[in-house]
């Protein structure tokens, strides 16, 4: 009886362990920052979630391309377990859209989890239609030992019509974003940058993501840089 009681346990747990699987959820599943200005770098932070039943090690990232870094503090993670990594994604000279599907391999199999980058490179973006930013980029930069805390910029509309406006990503880390929801006819919304204490005594390079909704009622991404040096004297 001994035997057969031992026998079953020993099947259940070979079962049990058969059937643990690890997996990956990323949240965003996808990075889409839409219109960029070229050459620039663009950052977005994403959940990476261990939701198997088995641990989750991560073996390697294949980022496709220099312009792609995903650095990963965190590599083992049990189920139920989450860490956080920031994409960089260094827009390229060559105007245009591009596609990148970086690859993240874990357990030593075969299978990999893609993360699917998309942004469209443009070189002159005050001619862009229906909307386009300036600054372009947005220098949140310290001279002497002047401090300052709020850094306007503008969302210009040369269209006939008001468009809605939506933000999707920011970090906080380092400022607060006042944020206009639409851009009235013929006219601009003014936005602003605003450093929190961090930020003021940081150096940082940043980027948000909005989504506008253009004459076709399409739902458009767009990106913009923010960037803060310190120069004293």
């Amino acid at each position: 009886m001994k035997f057969v009681k031992m026998t079953g346990i020993l099947f259940f747990l070979m079962v049990s362990t058969s059937y643990a699987e690890s997996a990956i959820e990323l949240v965003p599943d996808s990075i889409n920052f839409g219109i960029v200005p070229a050459k620039s770098n663009f950052y977005q932070k994403v959940i990476l979630k261990s939701v198997g039943t088995d641990t989750l090690v991560i073996d390697s990232i294949n980022p496709v391309c220099d312009c792609i870094k995903m650095p990963l503090d965190k590599t083992i993670l049990p189920p139920g377990d989450s860490t956080v990594f920031e994409v960089s994604y260094a827009s390229e000279e060559i105007v245009g859209e591009r596609n990148r599907w970086p690859y993240i391999y874990y357990n030593r199999i075969n299978e990999a989890k893609r993360l699917p980058i998309r942004a469209f490179m443009v070189s002159n973006l005050s001619a862009l239609r229906p909307i386009y930013v300036t600054p372009f980029r947005i220098m949140a930069s310290q001279f002497g030992d002047a401090k300052v805390t709020e850094f306007p910029f503008f969302i210009v509309n040369e269209t006939s019509d008001t468009i809605p406006l939506r933000l999707l990503y920011t970090d906080n880390e380092y400022y607060s974003l006042d944020f206009p929801v639409f851009v009235p006819a013929k006219s601009r919304a003014e936005g602003k940058i605003i450093l929190n204490e961090k930020g003021l005594e940081s150096e940082f390079e940043k980027s948000f993501t909005f989504e506008f909704i253009n004459s076709r009622s399409e739902a458009k991404n767009y990106s913009v840089p923010v960037i803060r040096k310190i120069y004293k004297k």
